[in-house]
């Protein structure tokens, strides 16, 4: 695996409610946090593990406040049905520059990440796909076994994701 940056964000640092979201009802208001349609581009496409919804949101809020927009199934396509979600995903990730794979400890237990990133890649091939790994709460990244997959792709640090994000790739 490349690596990328030397600096790596905290799971811990997006695990908690942010003061954006720290009421009940903005959390769970996730039409408040769509900012465009599906077929406009979207900087990155974020893939992760729906057991981090507060990971995911805070990270999201650092990314949009970075300048970027980014693409999370259950807020922008929250109304779609089921057997409507693979089309949607795939017109989500082919309007994308870049897909970020949030790696956390959760993430080894996504059914959607693999198939994911195996679309993604296949599309848009190895270099605009960024492994974001966020460290555990004794500073490691959590373990990529059972995952090998992910050796081939680069590890995107906190110092160096925008530059990423803006180019398309390292």
């Amino acid at each position: 695996m490349k690596r990328y940056g030397e600096k790596f964000y905290f799971e811990s640092a997006f695990s908690t409610r942010s003061v954006v979201y720290s009421s009940r009802e903005s959390y769970l208001e996730e039409d408040s946090l769509k900012v465009q349609s599906e077929f406009q581009p979207w900087d990155i496409f974020l893939s992760h593990s729906s057991k981090d919804k507060m990971i995911v949101i805070n990270f999201k809020n650092k990314l949009n406040a970075m300048g970027f927009s980014v693409y999370i199934d259950w807020i922008e396509d929250s109304d779609s049905k089921r057997h409507e979600i693979a089309d949607k995903l795939k017109t989500a990730m082919n309007n994308s520059k870049v897909l970020i794979y949030l790696h956390t400890h959760n993430s080894r237990s996504s059914i959607w990440t693999p198939w994911e990133i195996g679309y993604y890649d296949s599309k848009k091939g190895t270099n605009r796909l960024g492994i974001v790994p966020l460290l555990d709460v004794n500073n490691r990244i959590s373990t990529y076994s059972g995952q090998e997959y992910l050796l081939q792709y680069t590890e995107v640090g906190a110092d160096v994701l925008s530059t990423f994000i803006k180019n398309g790739s390292l």
